[in-house]
């Protein structure tokens, strides 16, 4: 078995550093896609948290009104001396 020629090996090792930078190429692009996703997923999930936060808000808004308005009754129902 004889030895390959240097156009060989050239020719070898540039299909290799091809082969190599595609591979680097498409891991880039799938790397960028799933930050993009994650970062929208993020995005929605604090959306949705801001959501959930008003309107925990508005129920105990709501609910302390409602005690508010029923102390205020009890109150006017004690007979004043």
């Amino acid at each position: 078995m004889s030895t390959p020629g240097p156009e060989s090996r050239i020719s070898n090792l540039e299909k290799e550093s091809m082969t190599l930078g595609a591979r680097i190429e498409e891991l880039a692009t799938d790397t960028d896609n799933n930050f993009r996703a994650l970062r929208q997923e993020m995005k929605d999930g604090f959306l949705e948290m801001g959501k959930a936060f008003d309107l925990n808000a508005s129920n105990i808004e709501t609910r302390l009104n409602k005690i508010e308005s029923m102390m205020q009754e009890l109150l006017n129902r004690v007979p004043k001396s």
